[in-house]
């Protein structure tokens, strides 16, 4: 009567079943109280896999996609740091993709020889526009992804170049990754910070 009992509980409750492992079952088979037993562990398995997801949502990183295409003084170097540590130096015709933790973040991207990245007592804007220069003060959400461009106009030779400006992320991906016209991977660094 008592395994009759056991199995029709089983069966009613099959949905909340069907998520325990096989690891569960296994820890249970003898066990005098199995539904218990079962329920026992099945709760620490589920408090267990939502304090994971938690985790793993608070973890997922924000992106910083930089491209530079090249034009009038594309071959001086711009330094990049974040919370005031240097990432990468950044020159000519190229890209960088940065993993951020999500947050507030101080952002620098400034060519070399003006040291304002290097002064972690100067002012921070907080405005949140990375076009602006200087260190900036920006709060990242999780997988928030940010996509610059930067093109100086020479002598009008490229009228779409515009400085530096916002695009999709989108057209990123199309100006500056493997499958777009920066096909060399040597032009395309990826960094996690």
């Amino acid at each position: 009567m008592k395994k009759l009992l056991l199995i029709l509980a089983l069966v009613l409750s099959a949905n909340a079943w069907t998520s325990i492992s096989g690891d569960v079952h296994e820890k249970c088979k003898e066990a005098k109280d199995y539904v218990g037993c079962m329920k026992f562990y099945s709760e620490d398995a589920l408090i267990e896999k939502n304090n994971k997801k938690e985790i793993k949502d608070s973890e997922i990183p924000a992106q910083i996609d930089i491209g530079r295409m090249g034009g009038q003084g594309s071959g001086v170097k711009i330094d990049l740091f974040i919370d005031d540590k240097y990432i990468v130096s950044h020159k000519g015709k190229s890209a960088i993709s940065v993993k951020v933790e999500p947050g507030e973040r101080i952002f620098c991207y400034a060519t070399t020889r003006s040291k304002s990245c290097n002064n972690k007592f100067g002012p921070i804007d907080k405005s949140g526009d990375l076009l602006r220069g200087g260190r900036i003060l920006i709060k990242l959400e999780p997988n928030q992804r940010i996509c610059l461009k930067s093109c100086t106009p020479f002598w009008g030779a490229n009228p779409s170049c515009n400085y530096w400006e916002y695009i999709s992320c989108d057209q990123w991906d199309l100006e500056f990754t493997q499958s777009g016209r920066f096909k060399n991977s040597k032009r395309l660094t990826k960094i996690n910070y």
